[in-house]
């Protein structure tokens, strides 16, 4: 498998003194989101919260409008950035999944929450008045912890996390966003996917690992999905494919090799049937979009 593209891949710093890899900041002091950000990616959970201001957030080739009292949540991995049109205010929070899921598991509940989930985009949540004053006094409970370091500080601002999920889980569902229970055969293919994609293209390899049979896996991801096994195999192909072309100088061939294509021919004529237009012919399209002249 060839190196990696580069696409622009931020690691989580710690603030400064800290050493718990978590981090809450108001949107209207935070100097991350105060101007326009370029499509980038990172290694970290983020959650943003926006309670004013507008602008658009795009996260991987989708496009949001900004509107009051809507949050986005950031997996790892995920190309995003964010047009600030009008000043923003509201909350985002940064952590690690390694302080998400530590050693000892996550408390019950945790795990079949709609969003951090390998294989799937997360949800754009809206919240209602009741909803947000709820968040809004975690957040700030959050804030207030954070900022003052006491006993069992991480253990602390652990739990309190765990709630804010928990409770941005209880809005996810009431908007109709459901999911495979993370030990069904659906959500350990769709994790396998998420790892393997680069160089399992089949779907009775996938089938084997899982102990299944191609058809059976099919059907399971018919029922839940409404996809056949190979689409979701080849839309994480052409996600990852988009994601290169649009935001690493990599040449064409280049990207097709690190995604074990071994003819690029024959990866240009994957990418034309599944988005309509040359490997090329998007890249130019989408720099244009993002006015990127490089």
């Amino acid at each position: 498998m060839t190196a990696t593209p580069a696409i622009s891949l931020l690691d989580f710093r710690l603030p400064d003194g800290a050493d718990v890899p978590f981090e809450i900041g108001r949107l209207e002091t935070t100097h991350r989101l105060h101007a326009n950000t370029r499509p980038h990616r990172h290694r970290f959970h983020e959650i943003i919260w926006f309670v004013e201001g507008a602008g658009a957030y795009t996260a991987d080739f989708e496009e949001h409008t900004i509107r009051p009292q809507t949050v986005f949540l950031v997996s790892p991995g995920q190309v995003h950035a964010v047009r600030v049109d009008r000043p923003l205010g509201g909350y985002m929070l940064l952590f690690t999944p390694d302080f998400l899921a530590p050693e000892g598991g996550v408390p019950d509940g945790s795990a079949a929450l709609p969003f951090f989930r390998p294989g799937t985009a997360n949800p754009v949540l809206a919240l209602t008045g009741e909803d947000a004053g709820r968040l809004r006094a975690v957040a700030e409970d959050l804030l207030a912890e954070f900022a003052a370091p006491d006993a069992w500080r991480r253990d602390m601002l652990r739990a309190r996390l765990h709630v804010l999920l928990l409770a941005l889980g209880r809005v996810a569902r009431r908007q109709g966003v459901l999911m495979a229970p993370p030990a069904s055969p659906v959500a350990r293919f769709q994790a396998l996917v998420d790892d393997h994609f680069q160089r399992l293209h089949r779907v009775a390899e996938y089938a084997r690992l899982l102990g299944l049979t191609p058809g059976h896996l099919n059907d399971l991801t018919r029922a839940t999905t409404g996809q056949k096994a190979s689409a979701l195999i080849q839309a994480r192909l052409v996600l990852e494919a988009k994601r290169l072309l649009a935001h690493s100088d990599a040449p064409v061939a280049e990207i097709a090799a690190h995604l074990a294509f071994a003819d690029p021919a024959y990866f240009g004529r994957f990418f034309r049937r599944h988005v309509d237009r040359s490997p090329g012919a998007f890249r130019a399209a989408i720099r244009e979009k993002y006015q990127d002249d490089r």
